[in-house]
């Protein structure tokens, strides 16, 4: 199993994500771990680190949001986007610690079916 995070790096202003760790071994679960704000500022890193182990894995994919303070609409647009690619690349995309707000989130867009399904789980 890898590890990718999505992290605040201290040395970055406005709390904007870096992204950290290696690129995972083909066919390895990958665990991508978000935290801080999901917004518009911080969709672009969160989007090429996604990309990214989209590259590389072939069996599973789980992002926890364990760590996510915040989410609007473009992160919903994200993670949504990302569950299609899955479906379509072969591969399971799984999240996990959806916290209240982000749920809360996903039920008003209409969404909330998509991530709790049993391809989400």
């Amino acid at each position: 199993m890898s590890l990718m995070r999505l992290l605040p790096d201290q040395t970055q202003r406005d709390g904007l994500p870096a992204t950290g760790a290696g690129a995972p071994a083909t066919g390895e679960t990958v665990i991508l771990v978000v935290c801080g704000e999901v917004d518009l500022a911080s969709a672009p890193a969160l989007e090429q680190t996604l990309r990214n182990a989209e590259r590389e894995v072939t069996r599973e994919i789980v992002i926890d949001l364990a760590g996510v303070t915040f989410m609007d609409s473009t992160g919903l647009h994200l993670l949504l986007d990302a569950r299609d690619r899955a479906s379509h690349g072969g591969y399971r995309l799984r999240y996990r610690n959806i916290p209240p707000q982000a749920e809360r989130l996903f039920e008003i867009a209409g969404s909330i079916d998509r991530f709790l399904s049993p391809a989400a789980a």
